[in-house]
């Protein structure tokens, strides 16, 4: 008599070919439960083109089961249109949270993904990311198990994201209180309706959750790479991040008006890289000739920046999420240096060198001492590589842990 195998089903919405950091986390969780043995996976994506679906497909090939909902242009449920590309939206309802519109128009991925667990009878549900959640009411209403992966301490985010969009979305500040009240309530709602929750950072665990909730903390720990960085002397900086990501524009403003001018007056050779930005979408008074602007550098233009530039520099100031371009630079064995709040996400590494976004001489002094020895960059580098294979070793347990956990929770759907 066959043993009948449990059945996990994942929903992604990130694009799997994608360069952004969501779809490098996705690739990553995809790669972890790969490495569970004794269990169906069914991956269901949602693809906004023929091209999204063939990256899914490519990679989902072999090891997953997968099933693909198609993203509607036109969408449905709401007149009107709205784009969301990065950050920048239009919003028709004052109240609304963020993404609120896009989700109604395209509720047909409510109703398919809860035909498709009906299908398939899965034992438990992993829901990569709040916006993904968002799209799947019926699901939080069923006595389906399910996981919930957050990407960032979310209430905190969409509350940044309000105050940094500002009147691009509503010139009344009490339409964006009620727009964050109302993220706030369906976020908790959801949280309290999952028996297990899996999160990047400490920083990102949920304050408003059942006490006996599964919950795991799971920095990226990307895939070692082939190729590693070698010490070069370009005597190049490299910051990697999309300017319209308000916490890169913050990161990039701090880099070219603050931290290259202090770098200057200590040594003019030093020479700043910016991926992510061009020179005509940037305020003048940030361009310099210690800064170089490289736009959309293409996938192979970043990794050749991670595999010969000196040091990457990473300046973020909110402490949630993982920052997923420092996980690729010690995917790469890139030296860095970072503030506290960007290293939450990589714990198992106390030993890198932190700037203070307050003090911009200092940490131009710290950087000017890192570049001028080669020794002290190659032990950075082979200190970040060691630490990260070890880590990278227990999480593929941890995981392995984690949903089996999660499917000997109990089956029950979550009251309000």
């Amino acid at each position: 008599m066959t043993t009948r195998r449990p059945t996990v089903m994942i929903f992604l919405m990130a694009d799997l070919g994608g360069k952004d950091g969501a779809a490098a986390w996705a690739r990553h969780l995809l790669f972890q439960l790969r490495q569970i043995e004794g269990i169906r996976f069914v991956v269901v994506t949602s693809e906004t083109s023929s091209r999204s679906r063939d990256h899914a497909d490519a990679i989902l090939e072999g090891a997953f089961e997968h099933v693909a909902i198609q993203w509607r242009e036109n969408g449905a449920g709401t007149s009107g249109t709205e784009r969301w590309v990065g950050v920048k939206r239009t919003i028709q309802r004052a109240s609304d949270h963020i993404g609120e519109q896009l989700i109604r128009k395209q509720s047909h991925i409510d109703r398919e993904f809860k035909a498709i667990v009906e299908t398939v009878q899965p034992d438990l549900v992993m829901i990569n990311d709040i916006w993904a959640a968002f799209h799947l009411p019926a699901v939080f209403d069923s006595n389906v198990r399910k996981c919930l992966i957050l990407l960032n301490d979310e209430v905190s985010f969409h509350k940044q994201l309000l105050s940094y969009l500002g009147s691009d979305l509503t010139t009344y500040r009490w339409s964006r209180w009620i727009a964050q009240f109302r993220f706030r309530r369906k976020f908790e709602r959801i949280v309290r309706r999952c028996q297990a929750i899996v999160v990047l950072t400490r920083n990102d665990i949920p304050k408003m959750r059942p006490a006996n909730q599964l919950t795991a903390v799971l920095p990226p720990l990307l895939s070692e790479q082939s190729r590693g960085w070698e010490h070069t002397k370009s005597r190049r900086l490299l910051f990697v991040g999309h300017i319209r990501h308000f916490s890169n524009r913050y990161a990039i403003e701090w880099i070219c008006t603050r931290l290259m001018p202090a770098m200057s007056e200590l040594d003019d050779t030093v020479t700043m890289c910016i991926v992510g930005a061009t020179d005509d979408c940037v305020p003048a008074h940030w361009r310099s000739s210690s800064v170089v602007f490289l736009g959309d550098a293409g996938r192979e233009g970043i990794v050749r920046h991670l595999l010969s530039d000196d040091l990457f520099v990473a300046p973020i100031s909110n402490p949630f999420g993982a920052k997923l371009k420092l996980a690729e630079c010690a995917a790469y064995g890139m030296p860095f240096v970072a503030t506290d709040a960007a290293m939450s996400g990589l714990p198992f590494l106390p030993n890198v060198p932190r700037i203070d976004l307050a003090n911009p001489r200092a940490a131009a002094l710290i950087i000017k001492q890192c570049i001028e020895s080669g020794k002290t960059l190659r032990e950075l580098s082979m200190y970040i590589e060691q630490e990260t294979r070890k880590a990278r070793c227990e999480q593929t347990q941890e995981w392995r842990v984690l949903v089996r956990r999660a499917l000997e929770c109990e089956v029950y759907a979550r009251q309000s």
